[in-house]
């Protein structure tokens, strides 16, 4: 069963939401497909800039600890 067979109904009972509760935010299961699905993006997009951050961090660390030898 892929994304294609996706109801708003199945999700909200699935989630222990009312149909009406899960249509008060989402016109369809489509809108709420693409609601997650930008969510996990940004949520690795944030976890990529961390480990690039690190490291970064950790080679300007290794080249300071080079240079004072």
């Amino acid at each position: 069963m892929g994304v294609d067979h996706v109801s708003l109904r199945d999700v909200s009972a699935r989630a222990g939401l009312t149909h009406g509760a899960a249509y008060a935010r989402y016109e369809d299961a489509n809108e709420l497909l693409v609601d997650l699905w930008i969510s996990e993006l940004q949520n690795r997009a944030i976890r990529l800039f961390t480990l690039c951050l690190k490291l970064v961090r950790h080679r300007a660390n290794e080249v300071s600890m080079n240079s004072s030898i």
